[in-house]
């Protein structure tokens, strides 16, 4: 063998130890990144067994779901296991995954606090764990990972401060922590990663003001969002450095101070949010003259005044302009309709006057308009809807429009909401505002099935103008309505039988207007009415029984009308009729046949008042009431009966339920009813017999007026168990004996009115009983002792000291109901419902010191 040959076998046999070596490393290398996967896995649960069925020893872990590996390293780079479904905690095992360079766990159901073993993997570029429900503070050693760009961890429940050391991420372009639970202030260093092209720590609790550097370190900015948190201070006018700024978010806040002139500035932003804060000035007259790209302006909820800038025109690129709730003043410039690409319209709740530009309604690509809550007036445009043919909510409530409604608006072929309550609209509703047969005739290249409203039914406001006439017979052509609330017009003739057509309807308000002839049937059964309100018209005959098809039934006002009939018993089969108005109509008969089958188990209000009911009040009937047993006070504060109604996921309608009741011989408007208040009224009938021991089971129910009856026998004592009573009216009856000790129990009672039966004997002493008027007792001879001029004899107990109290010329309780009616008498129209509110808030502290309730607070909303 010559000495070539030797040197080749050598080097032929160091080759071979070479690849051998290499090839045994790469296998332990891997077989590192499998043991590290598999202890992943062990630690979640898998329900869709993606990885149970995949991640197997038969297979090579480059191959397996969710894996990359590198090209020269065969080592795992990348792991994305997001949207799977997984649930369990995040094993410490992936920090051994030393080649890792991306991981996306986002949209699962991990949990629990991040290793701290994250922290060894030096190669990450991208960390995604988003919308999970991951905890624990926002560790630290995530200023060790430098070179990571994008760390998301948005929609989880991480809490603490935003850790200082994130200033360490010196390659991060985007820092994502929106939608947790941090505090605290943001690390002014966090304004000095240079590299960072979005922040977002939207809806957290952070606190603090912005430095007044803020955009000094951030040439490549594009997104900041702030936006429902709990910042401070002023904008700082640095802002206007963020020169490449397409998004800034700092709404819902509070921000106070004007808006910088320097926003003007940013020619690439594209969004603008800072509603929600307490800003204040006017905008600025060359606001948009910088600002060529901008879509999105919205600025309402804040203290802005003025008049507004003409050269808002110049947004030529605007799609949503939202102002409302606000103190804007002066007319709406016409220069809006220069806005050729507004989508969406916001002016509400403003001090605007004069017309509506015509030019707004020319914009063609509109779809939401809401002017309302403004002092605007004159009449609508008779080519309201010429260019309209994507409008899809016009909002014109509460203002000073008068005229007619034109009838052009039936050209608005998209419309879904219609609100022109509280003007003062006059003559007839246009027989073309419900004739969609025009969907078929006037829309060129659609088809029926594009225009059916079955997904987007219709919805009509337009209460409390001066409309007359009848509800025009087009209403019938319609294919989908949830919502017509015509009350408090001067509309006549016959309701329209095709409204109890509408599968979709959910709400019929056709109050204090002049409708005639019989209550239209319902035919649809499972159908989605919720709200019948027909009160104060001339309707006559009997309640149709296919009412017992409205399941969802909670609401049925028929009061004040002409109505003849017997008690409804079968309206006890609705298992969700909470309100139920009858009084002053006709009906008549006795109510004694109640039992499972008709039970308003889910009944809190009553009113059967002034209509000819004979016969006993049925004890059973009281054993059914289980809703007025045991009402859980709502301790995030009143909450009302109503509907909301949305629009692109957003709130834009809210209807209250509104029911009129009768408490010491005043008519009151609950405009709105509070989910906890009950009634059973049912004075000025001929009921007899005694009151049932069973109503003193009712221990939430609120105000119990039997007046004007034929009542007779003692007062039972187990009214006294009734410890939420706030009025009690049992007043021209036949009731004797003398007023139960028990009642002094009722420390909550405001109004109390026994006069005009044949109650003896003395006025218990206790409490504040003895603290009512004289009309509280009077017309009762047989009864004596303070408040009373009469003496007790000595059998009789003897006569009580004066109270301290009742030297006033009211007392505090009673001060309560005599506020409620006064609100009621001035116009405020608040009855019951703002003394209740007021009662079960405890404020003012002087009206209820002897009253003691927790406070309640409540706020709501509407986007326009």
């Amino acid at each position: 063998m010559n000495r070539n040959s030797t040197c080749f076998l050598l080097l032929v046999a160091l080759s071979s130890q070479c690849l051998i070596f290499c090839l045994a490393m790469t296998v332990k290398n891997l077989s590192t990144d499998q043991f590290a996967l598999v202890q992943f896995k062990d630690n979640i649960v898998d329900p869709q067994n993606a990885l149970t069925n995949n991640w197997t020893s038969s297979s090579c872990v480059c191959n397996w779901v969710g894996v990359s590996c590198g090209v020269i390293h065969e080592r795992v780079i990348a792991l994305n296991l997001s949207n799977m479904k997984l649930t369990g905690t995040i094993s410490p095992h992936i920090g051994n995954l030393s080649f890792l360079q991306s991981l996306d766990l986002s949209t699962n159901n991990f949990y629990g606090h991040l290793p701290k073993e994250l922290g060894q993997l030096h190669r990450l570029r991208l960390i995604r764990l988003s919308f999970n429900g991951l905890n624990g503070e926002t560790p630290s050693w995530l200023g060790n990972l430098h070179r990571v760009k994008m760390l998301i961890m948005r929609n989880n429940t991480f809490t603490g401060t935003i850790p200082e050391t994130l200033v360490n991420m010196s390659n991060l372009e985007i820092l994502d922590l929106g939608y947790n639970q941090l505090f605290g202030q943001i690390p002014s260093s966090i304004f000095k990663i240079s590299s960072l092209k979005e922040i977002d720590f939207i809806d957290n609790s952070i606190s603090g003001s912005l430095p007044a550097d803020l955009c000094y370190h951030l040439p490549k900015l594009e997104g900041l969002n702030l936006g429902s948190n709990e910042l401070s201070g002023t904008i700082p006018p640095s802002i206007g450095k963020c020169t490449n700024l397409q998004i800034l978010a700092l709404n819902a806040n509070n921000f106070s101070g004007i808006i910088p002139r320097s926003i003007g500035n940013l020619t690439q932003l594209k969004e603008l949010y800072l509603w929600g804060n307490n800003l204040q000035g006017g905008l600025h007259d060359d606001l948009c003259h910088h600002l060529p790209k901008l879509e999105v302006l919205q600025l309402h909820r804040n203290e802005l005044f003025g008049n507004i800038p003409s050269s808002i025109g110049k947004c030529i690129n605007l799609q949503v302009l939202a102002l409302f709730t606000n103190k804007f003043s002066g007319i709406i410039p016409t220069s809006i309709g220069n806005l050729t690409r507004l989508q969406e319209l916001y002016l509400g709740a403003n001090t605007l006057q004069g017309q509506i530009p015509s030019s707004v309604f020319n914009i063609s690509s509109l779809r939401f308009i809401s002017l309302s809550n403004n002092s605007l007036s004159d009449n609508l445009p008779d080519d309201l809807c010429r260019h309209g043919l994507k409008l899809e909510a016009l909002y014109l409530h509460n203002n000073k429009f008068y005229g007619n409604i034109p009838s052009s608006i039936g050209g608005c072929y998209n419309l879904q909401f219609l609100e022109l309550s509280a003007n003062q609209f006059s003559g007839l509703i246009p027989k073309g505002l419900f004739n969609s047969t025009k969907l078929k005739e006037q829309v060129p290249g659609k088809h029926l099935s594009t225009l059916d409203r079955q997904s987007n039914p219709l919805h009509f406001f337009m209460s409390d103008n001066d409309l007359m006439g009848e509800i025009p017979r087009t209403i019938c052509n319609l294919s989908s309505l949830a919502l017509i609330d015509l009350s408090m017009n001067k509309l006549g003739g016959v309701i329209p039988s095709c409204l109890g057509n509408f599968s979709y309807l959910s709400i019929v308000d056709l109050r204090m207007n002049k409708f005639v002839g019989k209550m239209p049937p319902i035919y649809h059964e499972g159908g989605r009415l919720r709200s019948l309100n027909l009160n104060g018209n001339q309707l006559e005959g009997a309640i149709p029984t296919s009412f017992v098809n409205c399941k969802s039934l909670e609401v049925l006002d028929l009061g004040n009308n002409n109505l003849n009939d017997s008690f409804p018993y079968w309206l006890g089969k609705l298992p969700n009729l909470q309100v139920l108005v009858l009084r002053s109509n006709r009906f008549h008969g006795g109510i004694q046949d109640f039992n499972a089958t008709f039970s308003f188990s889910s009944l809190r209000l009553i009113d059967l008042s002034r209509n000819e009911f004979t016969g006993r009040i049925p004890p059973a009937l009281f054993d059914n009431l289980k809703a007025m047993r045991d009402i859980q006070e709502n301790k995030t504060g009143p909450s009302y009966m109503g509907e909301s109604f949305y629009y692109r996921y957003n709130i834009v309608s809210y209807y209250n339920d509104s029911i009129t009741v009768a408490l010491k011989g005043l008519e009151m408007k609950l405009k709105r009813i509070l989910t906890d208040f009950t009634i059973i009224d049912f004075s000025c009938n001929h009921f007899q017999g005694s009151i049932p021991e069973a109503v003193g089971e009712l221990n939430s129910l609120v105000v119990l007026n039997l007046s004007h009856n034929s009542l007779t026998g003692n007062i039972p004592p187990s009214l006294g168990k009734l410890a939420a009573l706030e009025s009690l009216d049992l007043s021209s009856n036949k009731l004797q004996g003398r007023i139960p000790k028990q009642l002094t129990e009722l420390t909550f009672l405001g109004a109390l009115n026994l006069s005009h039966n044949n109650l003896e004997g003395p006025i218990p002493l206790a409490n504040h009983l003895d603290t009512f008027s004289n009309d509280s007792y009077g017309g009762n001879s047989g009864l004596c002792g303070f408040p009373l001029s009469k003496k007790c004899g000595s059998d009789g107990g003897s006569e009580s000291p004066p109270s301290t109290v009742a030297e006033h010329d009211e007392s505090e309780t009673a001060l309560f109901w005599k506020i409620t009616a006064m609100g009621y008498g001035c116009g405020l129209v608040f009855g019951l419902s703002m003394g209740y509110i007021v009662f079960k808030t405890g404020r003012p502290r002087w009206l209820l010191k002897m009253i003691k309730r927790n406070a309640h607070k409540r706020t709501r909303t509407r986007i326009h």
